[in-house]
Formats: C-alpha cells, sequence, structure tokens
C-alpha cells in the first residue's frame, strides 16, 4: 500500500504552486490555512466578513432542516465568488460558499429478527454471519458519524451488559461527541452493534458536524494510526449530489484504498430506494453505497 506521501508525490501539484497558493492564505484575512496532508485540498477558516472581502461576494445565513428533531445554521454565498487571479489557475472548485450540505436519509424500521420472536441482537447477528465472537478478532475499526449524530459512552457498557458481552470503552472518538445537544439514534446503534458484534476490536468514532464525505476522508487521513476499516452507516439519494462532488468523494475513496483502508458504507434502508408512493416512479439508489470504490453492505 501507498502511504500519504507517496500519494502526495503521485497527485500534488508542483512546489512552487503549493507555495503561491500558502503565501495567498497567509497574506489574507483567514484565521488559518492547513493544506492536506496530500497536498491537493487547501483548507481556511475564516468568518464570512473575510471571505466576503476576498472573494468579493455577499453572504447570508440560512437553516435546514437535519432530521425531523433538529435544524442547523449555515452561512452561504449569495452572488457568485470571485476567485483572486493570482491564484484562480490553480483552483479547479471551491465548496462551503453556496453549496448546501447534503442531509443523509434516515428511516424508522419495525424490529426484525433472524427467527420469528428474535430481536435482532449482536448474537443473532453473529449466528446468521457466521461472526466469531469470542473476542480475538483485534485490529480496529472507526464509526463515521455527521449532522450532530452523538452518543452516550455509558450508554456502551449498558448495551454490552444487558447482552453478556465483556465490558469495554470506546478507543477513541475524533471531533466533538455531545449528547447533550445531539441526536442519539444512529451514532448509538452504530457504536452499539459494532463493539456488540465484534468484541475485542479498538472502535473508534468520527464525529463531523456536516455530511461531508471528502472532509471526512481529508480527516482519516490526517490521523496517525487511523483504523483500516471505515464504516458508514449514512447516505443520501444520488439526485441530492452534485455530480462533481461525486466524483471528488470517490477520488478520496480511491486514495484511501491505495493506503489500504477498506470502506464500508450502508446500502440503504429501502432496497434501491425509489420515487412515488403508491408505485414506484423510478429507482433512487443511494451515494456513498453506489461508489465503485467502497463495499456496500446491507440489503
Amino acid at each position: 500500500f501507498m502511504t500519504p506521501q507517496q500519494i502526495k508525490d503521485l497527485i500534488a501539484p508542483p512546489a512552487k504552486d503549493l507555495d503561491a497558493l500558502d503565501a495567498w492564505a497567509s497574506s489574507s484575512c483567514f484565521t488559518s490555512h492547513d493544506l492536506a496532508i496530500t497536498g491537493d485540498y487547501l483548507t481556511v477558516r475564516t468568518d464570512a466578513g473575510c471571505a466576503a472581502s476576498v472573494l468579493d461576494t455577499t453572504f447570508q445565513g440560512f437553516v435546514y432542516n437535519i432530521s425531523n428533531l433538529s435544524t442547523r445554521r449555515v452561512i452561504r454565498a449569495v452572488a457568485p465568488a470571485t476567485i483572486p487571479t493570482a491564484i484562480a489557475h490553480l483552483v479547479s472548485a471551491v465548496s462551503g460558499l453556496n453549496d448546501f450540505p447534503v442531509t443523509s436519509t434516515r428511516f424508522t424500521q419495525p424490529k426484525l429478527g433472524a427467527n420469528p420472536g428474535d430481536e435482532m441482537t449482536p448474537a443473532v447477528l453473529s449466528k446468521a454471519y457466521g461472526i466469531d465472537a469470542t473476542g480475538k478478532h483485534g485490529g480496529s475499526l472507526a464509526l463515521a458519524e455527521f449532522e450532530q449524530e452523538y452518543f452516550y459512552p455509558s450508554d456502551i457498557q449498558l448495551f454490552l451488559e444487558n447482552y453478556s458481552l465483556p465490558p469495554a470503552n470506546i478507543t477513541r472518538i475524533i471531533g466533538t461527541d455531545d449528547p447533550f445537544e445531539g441526536d442519539l439514534g444512529e451514532a448509538s446503534l452504530d457504536v452499539q452493534y459494532a463493539m456488540g458484534v465484534a468484541p475485542g476490536v479498538a472502535a473508534w468514532a468520527w464525529e463531523l458536524d456536516a455530511f461531508d464525505l471528502t472532509a471526512w476522508a481529508l480527516n482519516v487521513t490526517g490521523t496517525p494510526d487511523a483504523p483500516k476499516v471505515q464504516s458508514i452507516s449514512y447516505g443520501s439519494k444520488e439526485s441530492a449530489f452534485e455530480a462533481a462532488d461525486m466524483e471528488r468523494d470517490n477520488r478520496e475513496f480511491m486514495k484511501r484504498g491505495l493506503q489500504g483502508f477498506t470502506i464500508l458504507v450502508a446500502s440503504g434502508d429501502s432496497g434501491t430506494g425509489h420515487e412515488g408512493i403508491f408505485r414506484c416512479k423510478r429507482f433512487m439508489p443511494n451515494f456513498p453505497g453506489t461508489s465503485p470504490y467502497v463495499t456496500s453492505v446491507g440489503g
């Protein structure tokens, strides 16, 4: 497999171009800026006033629904942005200006079991899929969580105890886990069942605010000793994404593959997904489960 430096040597722009970008960002009013470890993304942090001045645009606040229970406020440009002439030829795309985050799709499903009357417990899953539940796996895995989906670490102990499994703690949380402020459904389900089905495996949780797969992938690459198995239970219909955004995400998935990462993605909660209430008008497959560079799992 390749190291991030080897990938950078393969795809990064010339050093003089990176120096030009760094000089421009350093001389601007940005709070801070970082170049991705692979040399192909520049992330800047700033306020709306600075961005409006540098990019000659105007910003406005918007509120959108993350779920039935949560909303999020974002600042976005309401006029075309102008990339400064000095660096325009070095920039292929800018995100976070006028693109709104895609929200993932969530469904409420009835309780299902492997046999009549069975709950979908870790033991049922282990039996159905032939998983060794002895706690001798070793290795590690990480669970990606988006859109302010959090969990109580103490609930993990209660879950494991309820199913007579050995006690364990989440190994590491990347980002902020604030269960008092967010939703508790998706992340709790992910963490508890991952640790219940694979006892002894070091489990990490990746907490990101927006459902931004490129930001997640860059974060994973920039984190030392990140688990090589990465799990994403989120997705949304392909039509909710811009084609350029899916292409950018796919490039990041390819680069993670070059590094030896396995990316597991939920295929969706409703088969292919579809439009129409009483009959299927057309299929609506979920991304990133449809990406050819991940392993899509589920039914």
